[in-house]
């Protein structure tokens, strides 16, 4: 009897443990009012060397820069969720190689930017979405023989802009926050650091700390590890939950704060239909002078996009999420291109290509993650995508398109790690929805495996 009577009452505490869990997960929501990540990058490069043969001498020289800023935003209110970004940069580089049999000058620079923006208000249950992404690029290249004074200039150019528009039902939220309460209470827990359990509000708000840690601007990297350790122990203390602030304490918080995996992790379903036109287009120039021989290539597409369907992203527990949704997808590709030779002037050959897809089909996906400690991802995804095409090169066709895979990084010991990777693949007349380069797939099937046992002694 009093077996029995243990076995249930250590049953019923396992499965409150992660009753608990799975509703701390599902029901935490990730707030910050106004995030910002600032990104300036700036490189400089400069070489020389010379190399001394016996019937010549071999001098080189490089220089070279680049400069990248970028800004992005992040809000998470119970309205609103936003997240934009913006950047710019530039790239210049010259080199001479100054070898037998000739002198050779090379050229080159370059501009980039892009601009994306996504905003979804809420409203009840519900919500609208819009928003947009903009990027482009030019390069030129340059290339001079000076001993035969043959020049080749190459200069490519690229736009690409994309629009989003949708309404539906439901939220999904970031939980990783949450997930690292629940493992940071675990090892505080286990290290006997608390004063008593933790109630699930507090664990809640405990989460809520580690974002307020983790979202908060300081441009330090050693004042920012302070300030997340700080916040965190601040809330510990103030609910008087910090038995002893030994180093096992310390080393607790440090190993789950900065050191645990954090995966991409999210909670909720959301109904969905959306709108996504899209265009894109490039310009290459490539010329060879004295010869006067000049190439252009200028392709582009226009396509739109409607997808209805659903998500759902589900937190069983800890250690184990669902992940899987199915949508209908109506899709317009119109994709042309035209490459023309010329010589000293003259048009002398002229090549057009254009297809045109329309395309109807369902998309499935499913993913199973488990996270059996704070080191380790075991995850098997697996997504398929079929229907039916109109296009001028198939005419009507079924398409198909499945991929199926597990990733194995498994955390043994500090010096001791499993590595399994393994996957599926197949496809049918399946277009490659990259809008730079619009091409039919060979049908293809394919399968692979790798393992790997890492050992340090």
């Amino acid at each position: 009897m009093k077996k029995t009577t243990l076995i249930t009452s250590l049953s019923f505490l396992y499965f409150h443990s992660f009753a608990q869990q799975d509703s701390l997960l599902k029901n935490f929501k990730f707030r910050i009012s106004n995030y910002r990540i600032v990104t300036l990058n700036l490189y400089q490069n400069a070489e020389y060397g010379k190399t001394n043969y016996p019937s010549y001498n071999a001098e080189n020289t490089r220089a070279s820069g680049n400069l990248f800023a970028e800004i992005s935003t992040i809000r998470s209110t119970d309205n609103l969720q936003l997240t934009l970004t913006t950047g710019a940069g530039s790239n210049i580089a010259h080199s001479r190689n100054n070898n037998q049999p000739g002198k050779i000058d090379y050229t080159a620079a370059g501009v980039n930017g892009n601009f994306s923006v996504l905003s979804r208000w809420f409203n009840k249950n519900y919500f609208i979405e819009a928003g947009t992404t903009l990027s482009g690029f030019t390069n030129c290249q340059k290339t001079k023989n000076i001993t035969t004074e043959l020049v080749e200039k190459n200069t490519l150019g690229t736009y690409h802009g994309t629009i989003y528009a949708g309404i539906g039902t439901g939220r999904l939220e970031n939980i990783r926050d949450m997930q690292n309460a629940l493992w940071l209470n675990k090892e505080l827990t286990e290290s006997s650091s608390l004063t008593r359990e933790l109630t699930p509000e507090e664990l809640n708000e405990l989460g809520r700390s580690i974002t307020k840690g983790n979202n908060t601007r300081v441009l330090d990297v050693r004042r920012k590890t302070k300030f997340v350790l700080r916040t965190v122990d601040e809330f510990l203390q103030s609910k008087g939950l910090i038995s002893k602030t030994d180093i096992n304490y310390f080393t607790g918080l440090n190993d789950i704060l900065f050191f645990a995996i954090n995966d991409s992790r999210l909670s909720g379903t959301e109904k969905f239909i959306r709108l996504t036109p899209d265009i894109w287009g490039s310009n290459s120039i490539a010329s060879l002078t004295p010869t006067n021989d000049k190439l252009t290539i200028k392709p582009q597409s226009k396509s739109a996009l409607v997808t209805i369907g659903f998500n759902t992203y589900q937190p069983l527990n800890l250690s184990h999420q669902n992940n899987y949704g199915a949508a209908v997808k109506l899709n317009y590709t119109d994709f042309s291109s035209v490459s023309r030779n010329y010589q000293d002037g003259v048009l002398q050959t002229e090549f057009k290509q254009h297809n045109v897809v329309k395309r109807a089909g369902v998309n499935l996906f499913f993913t199973h993650v488990i996270y059996p400690n704070t080191r380790t991802i075991i995850r098997l995804t697996a997504e398929t995508e079929m229907g039916w095409q109109d296009d001028y090169v198939l005419d009507k066709s079924f398409y198909e398109r499945t991929d199926i895979n597990t990733s194995f990084d498994y955390f043994v010991s500090y010096r001791t790690r499993l590595f399994i990777n393994a996957g599926v693949f197949h496809n049918k007349n399946y277009y490659y929805g990259n809008y730079q380069s619009f091409e039919l797939f060979p049908d293809r099937f394919s399968a692979s495996i790798n393992t790997g046992l890492t050992i340090n002694l």
